[in-house]
């Protein structure tokens, strides 16, 4: 991996459940880990639901090896978040992870 191509700062946001006055569970994101980053747009697509037309994007996002990341959290790169769809460690010797994620519109 070359370092320099390490030039995106990404935000891995890990999900914590607090509950209201009325003992409800409200689900939250909390800023966990900040990592430098490269971003590969691997494209998008447009799908229909309920009548709706709603745009699709994924990316894969490559960085140094974190072992306490997993497909439950997800990534804010900018203002825009990915749902992390799977988690790559590269040859498995925990130098490089390949993070494959789709946008949440």
């Amino acid at each position: 991996m070359n370092p320099g191509q390490l030039r995106t700062r990404i935000m891995v946001q890990k999900k914590s459940i607090t509950y209201n006055s009325y003992n409800e569970p409200v689900e939250t994101w909390k800023d966990s880990i900040e990592l430098w980053s490269d971003v590969i747009n691997t494209g998008g697509g447009e799908f229909y639901a309920a009548q709706k037309l709603n745009a699709q994007t994924t990316a894969v996002f490559r960085t140094r090896y974190v072992s306490s990341i997993s497909s439950l959290d997800r990534i804010r790169y900018g203002n825009r978040i990915f749902e992390i769809l799977f988690i790559n460690d590269v040859s498995e010797r925990h130098i490089e992870l390949l993070i494959s994620a789709k946008e949440v519109v």
